[in-house]
């Protein structure tokens, strides 16, 4: 690069060609031709903006030596958050220059395998707090789980039961399209509904056949009187 001489006006400085860098030079300014250079040809670059040890020419043309320092890639920290499971991997760089390059870190969690729970009269723990399963977690079910199979009055898992051992109804005593259950057994009512039967002409020393069935107790017998009958 040439010789510089930063005495020149505001905004220029004046710079000789051709010149060995590596030799002091003093020039009366008379005897060795110069050229005027705007300061701004040469960038706002500073030592702290360029690597460490790296030669380069200052905001002035000046030859200089960067100071940035090189930076190691570090591994992140991760942390997680027992209350809701969030993991957080976080890295700090501290300020200089860094190389292409990949970090990476392993947090080994507690682990479970699959596992299927059978209910029993203990409570018991599916997966512990902090532990990541590895397969399902499942709990049995049993199809014979249902209220037939249970004590009237019981409840089990949620299943409230309605077998009773000393029912002795059946169908016709349950109006007809209820349903009862009886011993376990579902049943559904046969019994006719008669509701408010009457009937009416009835002489003296007749008979009239009264229907098999419930009644609500309103229906009546009417029969004709004496007089009409001699």
């Amino acid at each position: 690069m040439g010789g510089l001489d930063s005495s020149g006006s505001t905004g220029e400085i004046d710079f000789y060609p051709a010149l060995d860098p590596n030799k002091t030079y003093w020039f009366s300014g008379k005897t060795v031709p110069c050229i005027k250079v705007p300061l701004d040809v040469f960038g706002d670059v500073t030592a702290a903006d360029v690597r460490k040890d790296k030669i380069f020419t200052s905001s002035l043309g000046y030859r200089a030596t960067g100071t940035m320092p090189d930076v190691t890639h570090t591994q992140p920290s991760i942390s997680i958050n027992a209350a809701n499971g969030e993991v957080t991997a976080s890295h700090t760089t501290t300020a200089g220059y860094t190389a292409a390059g990949t970090t990476s870190n392993i947090l080994q969690l507690s682990v479970q395998g699959a596992t299927t729970i059978m209910p029993s009269t203990q409570e018991q723990t599916a997966v512990a707090a902090g532990l990541y399963t590895k397969g399902a977690v499942k709990v049995a079910g049993d199809a014979d789980l249902k209220a037939a199979n249970i004590r009237n009055g019981v409840s089990i898992f949620n299943v409230t039961g309605t077998y009773t051992s000393d029912a002795t109804a059946d169908a016709t005593h349950i109006l007809k399209d209820k349903i009862a259950y009886s011993k376990g057994s579902k049943i559904t009512g046969t019994m006719t509904n008669n509701g408010a039967w009457s009937c009416t002409g009835i002489n003296a020393g007749s008979e009239y056949t009264i229907p098999a069935g419930y009644h609500n107790g309103s229906g009546k017998i009417t029969t004709n009187s004496l007089s009409a009958q001699t």
